[in-house]
């Protein structure tokens, strides 16, 4: 059989340069042409290589800029191609032996996605694809090198929404109204650390000074910040009223079942910017957890101080068992040292209890330094935090880890 491939259309859009935009038009055809589709093929490759080479030329004659991918549909419909590269070298010291992995920055992954928008007579229908790609991850690396990252893409979004005055309804693979409720972040640092401290080094163990041999409990399970998932779910936005916006969201996923319901809010006092958010979860009766109540808030000031605080509890189906807790606080400070962009730096600290076990004390904290090149779409960062944890009969040895790198968005 031979096929007809539909032509694809890439719309590169360079903004800045009177709204010029200049296309590539790649066609695939059947093997066996005739010489008028093969003089046609070659007309297109010369074509291709005369918009590369005039593209190069507006680029490299603005200095350094960034391209965005896009292409309209149609009069009422487009396309958007988006994604980022966060790579960074990560230092690990458990009291025992000392690493240096290379990884992908959990705390914003590498990843690429693209978003298909149509609007008219105030209804706009969308859909979003988005994927992740660690390798390894910098919570998912073990001290010894051992990558439990998915080996793979790895889905964030593969969803279809409806929206209008009525709010937003959307259905699919993405997040739930819990997901990043927690992390609500308005520093400029969270490249280098957020209230999800397990972000660095989550996989790593603890090594026991009192039986001189590792332990089972890593970071990430003794440091949670509650947060929510992505998953099949059924998600409503209400409208926004005054910054206010409600919404919930139901997953129903083979006993893993759960609802969320929250309050968000986003928008300005006396030129402070705010945002936050709180979320009740119920989930299935099958599960550890019963319920949970978590949430973040921020306040950026207009002198470049931000103070970001986040804070959650478990009530778990195990009768007597403490429940598991967490406060985060951080504070900023973000300004222009340099005319390349902003310098933001930070502190923070995090108290976590009875996470990984019953009467488990776990402190956390760190030190962020984030500096943007607004030109380059690009931010340099480095972080180092420190996890101590106390644990009765044992001796737990602190953790101390730094993390370093760059992203680059598109």
């Amino acid at each position: 059989k031979t096929f007809d491939w539909q032509v694809i259309n890439f719309g590169l859009l360079q903004a800045g340069f009177m709204d010029r935009a200049i296309f590539f038009q790649f066609s695939n055809k059947r093997r066996k042409e005739n010489k008028m589709k093969s003089r046609l093929r070659k007309r297109n490759r010369k074509h291709l290589s005369s918009s590369l080479a005039a593209a190069m030329a507006l680029i490299l004659s603005a200095g350094p800029v960034w391209a965005d991918i896009t292409k309209q549909l149609s009069d009422t419909a487009g396309i958007a191609v988006y994604g980022q590269v966060n790579r960074g070298v990560m230092y690990i010291d458990d009291g025992q032996d000392s690493e240096i992995h290379h990884v992908d920055n959990d705390n914003s992954s590498s990843r690429i996605g693209a978003k298909v928008k149509a609007e008219k007579d105030g209804l706009t229908a969308g859909a979003n694809f988005e994927f992740e790609y660690k390798s390894p991850g910098s919570d998912k690396i073990e001290m010894d090198g051992t990558d439990n990252s998915e080996d793979s893409l790895y889905k964030r979004k593969i969803e279809a929404y409806l929206s209008g005055v009525f709010g937003t309804l959307t259905l699919g693979y993405g997040p739930t109204v819990a997901d990043a409720s927690s992390e609500i972040d308005l520093s400029g640092t969270s490249l280098a650390g957020r209230s999800k401290v397990a972000s660095i080094g989550g996989a790593v163990m603890f090594f026991d000074e009192e039986t001189d041999l590792l332990t089972t409990t890593t970071i990430g399970k003794s440091f949670s910040n509650m947060d929510g998932v992505q998953n099949d779910r059924v998600r409503y936005d209400s409208p926004e009223f005054y910054g206010f916006q409600l919404s919930t969201s139901v997953v129903s996923d083979d006993g893993d079942d759960a609802i969320d319901a929250g309050i968000s809010y986003q928008g300005k006092v006396s030129d402070a910017k705010i945002q936050g958010a709180i979320v009740f979860v119920d989930y299935d009766p099958e599960t550890k957890i019963k319920s949970q109540v978590n949430g973040s808030a921020s306040v950026l000031f207009p002198v470049g101080f931000s103070v970001t605080l986040a804070s959650g509890k478990q009530n778990m189906e195990e009768s007597g068992r403490e429940d598991p807790t967490f406060y985060y606080g951080k504070l900023g400070y973000m300004t222009e040292i340099w005319s390349v962009g902003k310098t933001a730096m930070s502190i923070d600290y995090g108290k976590f209890e009875d996470q990984a076990m019953e009467g488990d004390d776990g402190d956390s904290m760190g030190v962020q330094f984030v500096q943007t090149l607004k030109d380059w779409y690009t931010e340099l960062y480095v972080g180092y935090r420190l996890f101590s944890l106390d644990r009765d009969n044992a001796d737990l040895h602190d953790i101390n880890a730094v993390l370093a790198g760059m992203r680059l968005k598109f």
